[in-house]
């Protein structure tokens, strides 16, 4: 699907590619980049991302092969749908080449992207769209890629009050912690 200026994006918001790579992952018990690409209709970077976003959330055990094993017991599928219908983002993500993807790849995304926002949001205790991208220098759409991203993974909560537009964090340092000891592990 191409925009009105002509680049290419996933025809699915990532909240809805990830709820149901969560369902496709439950049911399989395993999650990889190629079966998403195929079963989803999703590009391989796209892929990734969702993969990365499971696992700093917590659904992904132990390598298996080129995927990870799903922990159902950890995502509880209800949950995700709620917090999909909660965020009711309506961007549709651009789609990177794969060529241009694979020089950050799965440990790029993840430290170079999803680390330093979560950290980010828990320093100063909310997020919004805006805010991401200031924060970490990125444009518009990348910080609408993350938000979206750390939405669906339970990171972000109610709104900040005192910051209109923002959501509150909903994990702390001792669970950044635990994400970032996990992200490190994956080595």
């Amino acid at each position: 699907m191409k925009d009105n200026k002509g680049a290419l994006k996933e025809n699915r918001t990532l909240p809805a590619i990830f709820l149901a790579a969560c369902e496709l992952a439950a049911g399989k018990g395993s999650v990889d980049e190629k079966t998403l690409h195929k079963k989803l209709r999703i590009r391989i970077p796209t892929a990734i991302k969702i993969i990365c976003t499971m696992d700093i959330a917590g659904y992904l055990g132990e390598r298996k092969g080129k995927g990870f094993v799903f922990s159902c017991g950890k995502c509880n599928l209800e949950e995700v749908r709620g917090r999909v219908a909660a965020l009711g983002s309506k961007y549709l993500p651009l789609v990177e080449s794969d060529e241009a993807f694979a020089e950050t790849g799965y440990d790029g995304y993840v430290r170079g992207i999803l680390l330093p926002a979560l950290k980010t949001g828990i320093f100063y205790g909310s997020l919004s769209v805006t805010f991401l991208e200031r924060k970490l220098s990125v444009v518009y759409e990348r910080a609408c890629e993350v938000y979206d991203l750390l939405g669906v993974a339970g990171f972000l909560g109610a709104d900040d009050e005192i910051n209109p537009g923002r959501k509150l964090m909903t994990i702390g340092y001792d669970g950044y912690d635990a994400v970032y000891a996990r992200a490190e592990s994956r080595k």
